[in-house]
């Protein structure tokens, strides 16, 4: 447990761990328990090492370090494999055919990317970078918020202008901000695409998690305090798609950093405070400390079975056959 002289080291992924189980995050970051891992955190893990590979310098100054995408298909499946491998004493609920599913995830996550960007001019400027930042918010001391950005881009300024007229001075970038945009590569798949047929409360739902979430946010202000200006906006890349798409977000803005903030210290106050209760929900299925959560490493688990035919207790079946002994009986009347 930190000491409240020491820095309280927070990231995007163990404020997370908070807010979905207090336990969770006392297991990863107080005991300090091995961390073990399934077959979407590999594939997504693997897939963005390798596509930080694919910028690699290569003698012949290629675009990519493959020659070509059936070379890279096949350094994938050779890369997934080792991972597995690697990482077989770690992965929850073996499974030969999630093996599989999640190869060809991989290879289709790869395969989107190199055709998508095989052929642009406008290579990310920054891949896969660790930032950390002291986090000044007032009351708040002995705080730090660190981060890994997949890429940082340029961005260009035209497209950004009918995205965010409010950051420009007739056509030229407010002084506040960097013409850039980090990018979050995304292995898994949700939807957050909404058309104009939409409603309002429809537009909201499908993307409230996203645009209110902590992660443009946090990284945001961990651009800012490192370069001194904001980013442009933060892209969240769909890489199964197979088209290129993103989902844009003003991580500046007071919604997002009110969220972050409420966020941390709330954090903050209960880690000091060791409040760690269990937050018991579906989400334990997946949890690498399900085991160890146990409390005195008791659990009761029930075989599914027919529910039991209700039966009346004797004294109250007598009861009623008694009343049902009183009650008049008159003779049907014949018609």
């Amino acid at each position: 447990m930190p000491k409240q002289t020491q820095t309280l080291k927070l990231s995007k992924t163990s404020i997370e761990r908070y807010m979905q189980c207090p336990m969770l995050w006392y297991f990863s970051y107080v005991e300090k328990l091995p961390s073990r891992t399934d077959y979407p955190r590999l594939c997504g893990v693997q897939v963005h090492r390798f596509i930080a590979g694919l910028y690699k310098e290569h003698p012949s100054n290629r675009r990519f370090w493959y020659q070509n995408l059936n070379t890279a298909r096949k350094a994938w499946i050779y890369t997934w494999k080792r991972a597995l491998e690697e990482n077989r004493s770690l992965i929850l609920n073996p499974d030969i055919e999630m093996e599989k599913k999640y190869a060809g995830i991989g290879c289709i996550c790869i395969q989107n990317y190199w055709n998508q960007n095989i052929g642009e001019d406008n290579d990310p400027i920054s891949i896969e970078k660790q930032f950390t930042i002291p986090l000044d918010y007032p009351n708040l001391k002995g705080v730090s918020l660190s981060g890994v950005f997949d890429q940082i881009r340029t961005v260009n300024l035209s497209w950004l202008n009918k995205r965010r007229p409010e950051i420009f001075a007739g056509e030229k970038l407010l002084p506040t901000y960097d013409p850039v945009l980090i990018v979050d590569l995304k292995t898994g798949w949700s939807d957050f695409d909404i058309s104009d047929d939409d409603s309002d409360l429809v537009k909201v739902r499908k993307q409230f998690e996203i645009q209110l979430g902590i992660q443009g946010a946090a990284y945001s202000l961990l651009y800012k305090k490192v370069f001194g200006k904001f980013p442009a906006g933060f892209l969240i890349y769909p890489l199964r798609l197979d088209k290129k798409q993103s989902i844009f977000i003003k991580g500046d803005e007071e919604g997002p950093q009110t969220v972050l903030r409420e966020n941390v210290f709330h954090i903050v106050e209960n880690i000091r405070n060791r409040s760690f209760p269990r937050n018991v929900t579906a989400n334990c299925r997946r949890c690498d400390f399900y085991m160890e959560c146990r409390p005195n490493g008791a659990m009761n688990v029930s075989l599914p079975d027919a529910i039991p035919k209700s039966i009346s207790p004797p004294e109250e079946a007598h009861s009623e056959k008694i009343i049902q002994m009183k009650l008049p009986f008159g003779k049907a009347k014949r018609k």
